[in-house]
């Protein structure tokens, strides 16, 4: 609860400067008519696909098995949602995830690398304190202050990226430099070993903090760069949901690995002399069990099972190696990066602009004011593909 707290003054600190600082342009819509605009098929069907889809991960072999009824429905009936959602969008007047976003290779490409980075990043994040606790048996105090021998470098390194990005202009070395660290430390981690080893703890996690860090932001850069400044906001909402269903799958697939390579170490435990109740969990793959448990075997059990626990995050850590290979394979399909706009554009919104887009087809939508960061004298008009500039002398 005290932790949940620590964020309440700077969440109010936030709305505050939204309030007083945020100015956004906001045109009048009349209800009824935005709520007729609103592409309903496509929001209800792209929620539904993602809950029965994350439910189906989350309950598929914790609660019930994976091949019930349960758990085959929902993924199915989830897959078969989300093919219905794609199919809306090609007929959908406003689409919540218009076709245009995805008709580059490059845009595919980054959306393709931040998936594969999403897969990775929450992996380090979940089962490096389960190789803390569960093998090392570190408290979760503990766990917590080891893992800031990554967590800090993570955020140097995320500001870093920030500063190089906006200095040289340069996002494409970053993402493809990035994805190779992020290969090579998670290849790493399948070197870990069952008993407190200081410097590969330390070193990895540097190594994979310098692989995560740059493509929180590097990869949204190049999107932006790529698209007309009218699908920026919906182009930043797709790569948010990619995301955040890559973080999801990322645990559950991860959480399969493990216990099925863990009970693959079950009459090991039991011919350890691991009562047969205790060995069934500990093989199942609980960790909360594991945790509690494993400290009341004697020596010898103990090290049976951190073994079987440190081989078994091995192929976990394998799964998580080849994922960045491919986000770094992905990578390369991203177009050679464009040179970023020192121009402010502030787009027109509202179903004004969008309608303009659909009569002009091309071209960005409405009225942007494209402002030079350099000449704050210079503003330049554009309206239906009619440009005009005005300088103040």
């Amino acid at each position: 609860m005290l932790i949940f707290s620590v964020n309440l003054p700077l969440d109010g600190l936030s709305l505050v400067i939204l309030v007083l600082f945020l100015k956004i342009q906001t045109p009048k819509t009349p209800l009824f008519k935005g709520l007729l605009s609103i592409d309903w098929i496509g929001a209800l069907t792209i929620i539904a696909a993602t809950v029965m889809f994350l439910f189906g991960l989350q309950v598929g072999g914790v609660t019930v098995p994976w091949k019930s009824a349960t758990v085959i429905c929902l993924l199915a009936f989830g897959l078969v949602t989300y093919i219905i959602f794609a199919v809306s969008q090609k007929f959908a007047k406003y689409p919540v995830m218009p076709y245009r976003i995805f008709s580059s290779l490059s845009n595919v490409a980054v959306l393709l690398v931040v998936f594969f980075h999403g897969l990775g990043f929450i992996g380090v994040s979940y089962f490096l304190p389960v190789y803390f606790q569960i093998v090392l048996h570190a408290s979760p105090v503990q766990s917590g202050i080891w893992f800031l021998a990554g967590a800090g470098p993570l955020g140097i390194c995320c500001i870093g990226t920030g500063i190089f990005i906006k200095k040289t202009g340069r996002f494409l070395s970053v993402i493809r430099l990035s994805m190779v660290i992020l290969t090579v430390s998670l290849g790493l981690f399948i070197n870990f070993p069952p008993d407190k080893n200081w410097p590969r703890i330390v070193i990895f996690q540097i190594l994979v903090a310098f692989g995560i860090a740059p493509n929180f932001q590097a990869p949204l850069i190049a999107l932006q760069s790529m698209l007309k400044q009218t699908d920026v906001a919906v182009a930043t909402s797709a790569f948010g949901f990619v995301r955040m269903v890559a973080s999801a799958m990322s645990v559950v697939i991860g959480q399969v690995i493990f216990q099925s390579n863990l009970r693959t170490h079950l009459s090991a435990f039991l011919v350890s002399g691991i009562p047969p109740d205790l060995a069934a969990q500990l093989s199942g793959g609980n960790t909360v069990i594991a945790y509690d448990a494993v400290p009341g075997l004697d020596h010898h059990q103990q090290s049976v099972f951190r073994e079987a626990a440190t081989k078994s995050l091995a192929k976990v850590w394998l799964f998580y190696t080849v994922c960045s290979a491919l986000g770094l394979v992905a990578s390369l399909g991203i177009s050679q990066e464009k040179e970023l706009s020192e121009t402010h554009t502030e787009t027109k919104t509202g179903l004004g602009a969008e309608e303009e887009q659909r009569e002009v087809g091309s071209g960005d939508n409405g009225v942007s004011t494209d402002v030079d960061l350099h000449n704050p004298n210079s503003i330049e008009l554009q309206s239906s593909g009619v440009r005009r500039r005005d300088v103040e002398e």
